[in-house]
């Protein structure tokens, strides 16, 4: 059941935080996270490419469709 009203102290409550350090290591540390859930390359790219995964598509616009390509296939190499 929904609740209706806002509750403070919610500790389910999402927040959003940001994060400082090293862009190419976060990047690639989303991109394991989703390996380990199972995504495959072609999922991988459109996780990249859709503005609603605000993360991903950030990267993508940030570095562009050759990093985030090598960055995938980076990552799927070293899971093999």
């Amino acid at each position: 059941m929904p609740k209706l009203e806002f509750d403070v102290d919610d500790p389910m409550e999402m927040i959003g935080v940001a994060i400082e350090g090293d862009f190419d290591e976060m990047a690639a540390g989303l991109v394991d996270e989703f390996i380990m859930m199972g995504f495959d390359e072609e999922s991988l790219w459109l996780l990249f490419q859709n503005p609603f995964y605000r993360s991903t598509h950030a990267i993508f616009q940030a570095k562009g469709e050759a990093y985030v390509r090598a960055l995938i296939d980076r990552s799927l190499k070293s899971w093999a």
